[in-house]
């Protein structure tokens, strides 16, 4: 009544102001969860590992174990490849004339096709399991080796006499 102003509300927001809120809310929780994650795999290599050349050792150990199981499906598949092969002979010889043997040839080359390539999607998986791997440790390695060039120069400012 007297003319004086109690106190200014600002504009309310609009959607798009909202949105925008929003989205910048998200964006700095997965900033923060982010370093976070970075944090806690920093920590988890400092502990685990001395210098990149463990690393590597792990990385060289995982991928022989890999590698082993490979070459083990691939031992697999050539025994079954030959079986395949003795069947499809047989098959061949007996002919479509219908006998029970025929059919058993049949149903016999049919399971150990499917077998081959249930053989072959593991070798797949594992060789691409293997690939995955390699980079994981690639990225372990440049990290690390990140980390142990801050450690040194945290180090090295401790041991300097600070100057004024």
């Amino acid at each position: 009544e007297s003319g004086q102003i109690v106190g200014v509300v600002p504009p309310a927001k609009t959607d798009t102001e909202l949105e925008r809120d929003a989205a910048a809310a998200r964006a700095q929780e997965a900033q923060v969860a982010a370093q976070a994650a970075q944090l806690e795999r920093d920590t988890f290599l400092l502990r685990r590992y001395s210098t990149t050349q463990d690393i590597e050792a792990a990385r060289d150990r995982s991928l022989r174990g890999l590698d082993i199981r490979i070459a083990i499906l691939n031992s697999q598949r050539e025994t079954l490849s030959q079986q395949l092969t003795r069947h499809q002979a047989a098959l061949s010889i007996t002919g479509p004339s219908g006998e029970a043997s025929s059919q058993y040839e049949e149903e016999t080359v049919a399971a150990l096709q499917a077998e081959i390539q249930s053989l072959d999607e593991a070798t797949e998986g594992r060789q691409q399991q293997a690939a995955a791997l390699a980079e994981a440790y690639s990225r372990d390695i440049a990290r690390f080796a990140e980390l142990e060039e801050v450690v040194a120069l945290r180090r090295q400012m401790s041991l300097s006499p600070s100057s004024p």
